[in-house]
């Protein structure tokens, strides 16, 4: 998928990101840039948040390709390298590749 394909991926992400962060406090919002991380101990997000996350990019990135992968599923198995948004953008880009 071509490099702009990936920019669409990320503007998707930022959309759920803001939609996200309408319901969080504003002292533990989501920034919309690459090396946020969305996994791990040092996310922002709990396992609620994460899922709500998931759910939003997975809509957005349907909206703008008419596909998404199951992000919730392919995301908690345990070889996964997804750590920040931009590996999240580089995951759904191979994906719909």
């Amino acid at each position: 998928m071509a490099k702009n394909s990936k920019q669409k991926v990320l503007d998707a992400i930022y959309i759920a990101v803001a939609q996200v962060n309408e319901l969080r406090p504003s002292d533990s919002q989501l920034e919309c840039v690459e090396s946020e991380l969305v996994l791990g101990e040092s996310s922002k997000l709990d396992s609620l948040g994460f899922v709500t996350l998931m759910v939003g990019i997975e809509q957005a990135v349907k909206d703008g390709f008419g596909s998404c992968p199951s992000l919730a599923i392919e995301l908690t198995k345990q070889e996964t390298s997804v750590k920040d948004i931009g590996d999240l953008a580089t995951f759904i880009t191979d994906t719909l590749d």
